[in-house]
């Protein structure tokens, strides 16, 4: 129904649709947020088993923890419907039931200020987080900066390919781009119920930005929608020609960042967003964009919040986050927090490799939760705090455990 109402409205002319959206759109998140509140009366319980361990998600599912739940594995606890629901009134009691037979508990919830003093020992986990580029002002620097250790095989292909770039705003190319390129991309990506802007919307954001379509030997191969903000340039519709991954590896995609990147500055931009990403250390979207100096933010904080608690830190805990490690929000901003098992930690050269792989600029610390002896003392060229942590099998770990006190 909202897609239908989303496509009628953008019939409109293209003077008239761009602001009179922008003008309600204050509107439209209020109204959002009252009708998930409304929905939060009676909370949905899902139960999956994830990797041996036993989770359990409390809560409605909205587009961005759908987009959360989207990484393997945790598709599990989506896959089907609810077992159950309860009152909000009864969340604490639910809590507490469901902390002595789950491993993990994830809790969903549109209002930060849910009673119970259940969140003193749960995580809060960002729905998303956005890589940030912040640009120089002198083009040497620039290129500096994007021309590093990690970027030189995209460049290697660059030159290889001989990719080029042109800007659009035709709605006939954008139609074609929509189609064939950002359908087929995200599908091939999340799924086939992936959700998905319609195609008015994005035609309508194409009016109000351009269309950056990477080009090999005159034919397209990949593109981005981005959209000029004062100071800021966003990228936020991007594909690949058919969803081709053999593109993606030939270095269509990185082609995209690359052009963004030259584009925002020479518009005399600030900075540039390249989006969102699941906030996971492990994921490679993630990964690919720090690769390119993205710097993490959290992302949709306003919408939803998310808490984790860990009633037990089992085997198959440490294995799930050591295999998934999430992003949290830590008492100094965002933090990573990484299972070590015996075997990684009797490999410090491996474990420190790791770490500076996954550490992403903008993330404060990362915490190393083992139950063994204490992980090495690690590189001193990690460009974050690190912590070594220690957890008790069978036993609750907690923000105050990783944190300290301040947080409890």
């Amino acid at each position: 129904m909202r897609a239908k109402i989303a496509d009628w409205f953008f019939r409109l002319p293209a003077g008239l649709a761009g602001p009179l959206w922008r003008t309600l759109q204050p509107l439209r998140q209020a109204a959002h947020r009252v009708g998930e509140r409304r929905a939060d009366r009676r909370l949905p319980v899902r139960r999956a088993v994830i990797e041996g361990a036993r989770a359990a998600l409390v809560g409605h599912l909205s587009d961005p923890l759908r987009f959360h739940f989207s990484m393997p594995p945790f598709t599990s606890l989506t896959a089907g419907p609810p077992e159950a629901d309860m009152p909000r009134g009864e969340l604490p009691a639910a809590l507490e039931s469901l902390s002595r037979e789950a491993d993990l508990v994830y809790v969903s919830l549109s209002d930060a200020r849910a009673p119970g003093t259940w969140r003193a020992s749960a995580f809060r986990v960002p729905l998303a987080v956005q890589s940030v580029l912040d640009l120089p002002e002198d083009r040497e620097t620039l290129m500096a900066r994007i021309r590093n250790r990690e970027t030189r095989k995209e460049f290697n292909k660059f030159d290889r390919a001989g990719f080029t770039v042109e800007i659009s705003r035709d709605p006939t190319v954008g139609r074609l781009f929509y189609e064939r390129f950002h359908v087929p991309f995200i599908r091939g990506r999340h799924g086939r119920d992936a959700m998905m802007l319609s195609l008015r919307p994005f035609l309508c954001l194409l009016r109000e930005g351009e269309l950056l379509l990477v080009k090999r030997d005159g034919e397209p191969v990949s593109g981005v929608v981005c959209r000029r903000e004062g100071s800021v340039y966003r990228t936020e519709y991007s594909g690949v020609r058919e969803g081709d991954p053999q593109l993606v590896r030939e270095g269509a995609l990185a082609a995209e960042y690359y052009f963004s990147i030259l584009r925002a500055h020479e518009l005399g931009c600030r900075r540039i967003y390249f989006g969102i990403s699941q906030p996971f250390l492990d994921n490679g979207i993630l990964l690919f964009k720090k690769k390119w100096g993205g710097q993490l933010e959290p992302s949709h904080e306003d919408r939803r919040h998310l808490y984790l608690l860990i009633p037990r830190y089992t085997e198959s805990v440490a294995r799930l986050l050591e295999a998934h490690p999430p992003i949290v929000h830590g008492p100094d901003g965002l933090a990573g927090l990484v299972a070590v098992n015996e075997t990684r930690r009797r490999d410090p050269a491996g474990l420190h490799s790791r770490l500076r792989h996954q550490a992403c600029p903008g993330l404060n610390a990362l915490y190393l939760v083992n139950t063994g002896t204490r992980a090495e003392e690690g590189p001193t060229d990690l460009p974050l705090a690190w912590h070594a942590v220690m957890a008790v099998p069978d036993q609750p770990l907690t923000p105050a455990g990783l944190f300290g006190p301040q947080t409890a």
